[in-house]
């Protein structure tokens, strides 16, 4: 696959047209759990994984459980505010927040412990419900693919995880 740029739309057609080899991994990633290690090199901008996704509308059961918001990347509004109504970015009065779960690998790669550590990045496109992994840096072979979740996402769900004296790989 080559590098990626350009259009969602287009790198979707793109990547359908050439596919996508198998070239990840799901190993044990010490305390974090199972993680997405590269079963080959990825070149900066190289995309790394195209996931499918299952779309959770506004106030479904499903946005409610833990287990399941967790893995679900929120989508923001995407609805013209207008001249009374200043912008939403989550919590829209007419649309609601809207979550997408990630269907193949996309639920398993694990968050960097900051943003300069991340080799990954994410690109959602919403209306294909697609979610793309995209090398920010070059990964060798045998990496974990992290990516960088934010501050909020890592304090609330990576940092308790940490067993105390855990030293970084």
């Amino acid at each position: 696959m080559s590098n990626i740029s350009g259009n969602p739309v287009d790198i979707y057609d793109a990547a359908l047209k050439d596919g996508l080899r198998a070239n990840l991994l799901l190993k044990d990633a010490g305390y974090k759990g199972v993680g997405v290690f590269a079963g080959k090199p990825f070149a900066k901008g190289e995309m790394i994984e195209m996931c499918h996704s299952i779309l959770l509308e506004w106030q479904s059961k499903y946005q409610r459980d833990a287990s399941i918001s967790r893995y679900a990347y929120v989508l923001g509004c995407h609805c013209d505010p207008g001249p009374t109504r200043p912008p939403c970015l989550f919590n829209c009065p007419v649309n609601g927040t809207r979550y997408m779960v990630p269907l193949g690998f996309g639920a398993c790669y694990n968050s960097a412990e900051s943003e300069e550590e991340a080799n990954a990045r994410y690109e959602i496109v919403p209306d294909k419900l697609l979610i793309f992994y995209i090398a920010v840096k070059d990964i060798s072979e045998g990496d974990e693919i992290v990516t960088w979740f934010g501050k909020g996402f890592y304090d609330a769900w990576c940092k308790p995880m940490i067993p105390k004296g855990a030293k970084k790989k």
